[in-house]
């Protein structure tokens, strides 16, 4: 059975719940504010897609660049 100190959150994760919401946050006033498409010079093709869905693949690219090279990291340890 654990004590009552495991009910209590740590410092870490609270401020990490408190970044992550404000993530959210600034992620929804970001797809509000562009909701125009733009043209993406692609090599073979010129799509033209919303804004938002550039900066969702970017990001979501960029996080997996970063998980690959942590867990990378990790396994050489």
């Amino acid at each position: 059975m654990a004590g009552p100190a495991s009910d209590v959150p740590r410092q870490s994760d609270q401020t990490r719940s408190i970044l992550l919401g404000a993530l959210v946050v600034v992620a929804i006033v970001l797809a509000l504010l562009n909701l125009n498409k733009v043209e993406v010079d692609l090599i073979f093709d010129s799509p033209r897609i919303p804004l938002i869905v550039l900066i969702l693949g970017c990001l979501a690219a960029g996080a997996a660049i970063d998980r690959l090279y942590l867990h990378r990291r990790n396994r050489r340890r």
